[in-house]
């Protein structure tokens, strides 16, 4: 048996990265051949290959990769890749390209020149830490049109706008009517009709109509929500078992994969009754001792539930370690920030108006905490603890992990687009996650989970040219993702400082 998953194995590698491509000329019209590279891919079985070879591309495709140096006619170009390392494009799949950072409602009509040059520097910023593929959970129309109006930018997917539930989370948050607008694609249970009212078509509501709605907006997720009120602070409506079971039918009879909102012990039983496909966050919230960031029996049942029935968890670690960067605001002096942020919004952030976020995060963990005469930074410190301790246990059983940084999950400093995500890398690997799961979580894991593995995800023909030139080896250093030399999106070579931010 072991013997002919080895002669298997080979024969895959053979036809992936030698035969297939021997003695092959190319005529080109618009090509560029990298040569002398390292290249670093996963394959179709998520195993990573590394070898000197070569990657031809033309237009905006890949049209072949070898070991072996092909015979090119026609019109091309060469970079050569001598002692660099070349790797298929990040993919961010939970991000919010709508929700900027450090820019109020007010700043929208008082400070116009301020929301213009964040959204026009936001595509760059992304590129600029190696990010070719995005996934927006909650993707508005007109948010997708300006974001796909720039000159330079990732690939921007989207699950059209999430599918929220009758007055539970998100709805909660505003008044109503205005909730209805502001979130309106929603469903509600039977026992919920009595609530709506007369002037509200319930008609349009219904699973297959919310589901209809996010096909019709070019989705490639489904995603939705089961908050109850971030680990018992609130006390917010969550959809029943049969409502959620029947969303997930509706979705996968459309071949959609489900993605759902969850921190909490019982937002992930509930994901794995209905058969949801991705946890869309860590598992930060149970019930036990208070201030016990130990997992309980409950949280290793599931996480080996969660490994066995092979669903995917998005750690999101980010966003609790944000939280603690807007509290304390002191990453405004971060090297990092001019890279990605426009000069006039860092100014920005440095004001009693820019750091409104710091205020807000401030009142909502004084209002979260269970014991009042413990200090923010403790409590800080004890979901931060929770959270790495889930993350543990999850590479313990098995779990799958696939790359998502909910950026930006607050409007401060924590979530810096494009730079975030290398933070959560440093941060995975903080946690003991090797270099190699980083690298395939980032990839063809990342690609196969929203069904995008035919067009990214790896090097290989036929596939989008979303490649980037690194001066490190990213199996060997997580940094290597801040040593990016060039991007690749879409068959166009970019020089990573033309992306800075002005």
């Amino acid at each position: 048996m072991k013997l002919n998953y080895i002669i298997f194995r080979l024969l895959i590698i053979s036809i992936l990265f030698g035969c297939n491509n021997q003695n092959k000329t190319l005529n080109l019209k618009d090509g560029l051949l990298i040569e002398n590279g390292t290249i670093i891919t996963p394959d179709s079985i998520e195993t990573v290959h590394v070898f000197k070879g070569y990657v031809v591309l033309e237009g905006d495709s890949i049209v072949y990769v070898a070991k072996e140096k092909p015979t090119l006619t026609g019109n091309y170009k060469i970079k050569d890749a001598r002692n660099k390392y070349v790797i298929p494009g990040l993919i961010d799949s939970h991000v919010h390209v709508g929700h900027p950072i450090g820019i109020s409602d007010a700043d929208y009509e008082n400070m116009p020149e301020l929301v213009e040059s964040y959204f026009n520097q936001l595509p760059k910023s992304y590129l600029y830490f190696g990010y070719t593929t995005l996934i927006d959970y909650d993707l508005k129309e007109q948010t997708k049109k300006r974001f796909n109006e720039s000159e330079i930018k990732p690939l921007l997917y989207g699950a059209g706008r999430g599918i929220r539930y009758f007055n539970g989370y998100g709805q909660t948050l505003f008044p109503k009517p205005l909730r209805y607008k502001i979130f309106p694609n929603w469903v509600f249970d039977e026992s919920q009709k009595s609530d709506l009212s007369e002037d509200i078509d319930f008609e349009n509501h219904t699973v297959e109509k919310a589901v209809k709605k996010s096909l019709e907006s070019n989705a490639i997720c489904i995603k939705t929500y089961y908050e109850d009120g971030f680990g018992g602070t609130f006390n917010w409506p969550v959809p029943s078992d049969s409502l959620l079971t029947e969303l997930v039918t509706q979705a996968h009879n459309n071949n959609l994969p489900v993605a759902l909102h969850s921190t909490s012990a019982s937002a992930y039983k509930a994901g794995l009754k209905a058969g949801v496909d991705i946890f869309a966050h860590g598992l930060w919230h149970w019930k036990g001792e208070p201030l016990d960031a130990n997992p309980t029996p409950e949280i290793h049942e599931i996480l080996e539930q969660v490994a066995l029935q092979k669903k995917y968890m998005q750690l999101t670690t980010r966003v609790l370690y944000g939280e603690y960067d807007d509290y304390t605001w002191e990453r405004i002096n971060d090297i990092e920030l001019p890279h990605v942020l426009p000069s006039i919004l860092i100014k920005h952030l440095k004001t009693n108006e820019g750091q409104f976020a710091k205020r807000e995060i401030t009142e909502t963990y004084n209002q979260l905490k269970p014991d009042k005469t413990i200090s923010n930074e403790a409590y800080f410190k004890f979901g931060i603890d929770k959270m790495n301790n889930v993350v543990k246990l999850a590479q313990k059983y098995g779990v799958k992990m696939i790359f998502g940084t909910d950026t930006p999950s607050a409007a401060g400093i924590g979530n810096v687009p494009g730079y975030n995500g290398f933070l959560e890398m440093q941060s995975l690997v903080k946690l003991g996650i090797n270099l190699e799961e980083i690298f395939i979580a980032s990839t063809i894991r990342n690609a196969r989970a929203f069904n995008l593995d035919k067009k990214i995800g790896s090097i290989s023909p036929s596939k989008v040219a979303n490649l980037l030139i690194l001066n490190q080896n990213p199996l060997n250093n997580i940094n290597a993702y801040n040593a990016i030399e060039q991007i690749i999106i879409k068959g166009k070579l970019i020089e990573r400082n033309e992306l800075i931010a002005k």
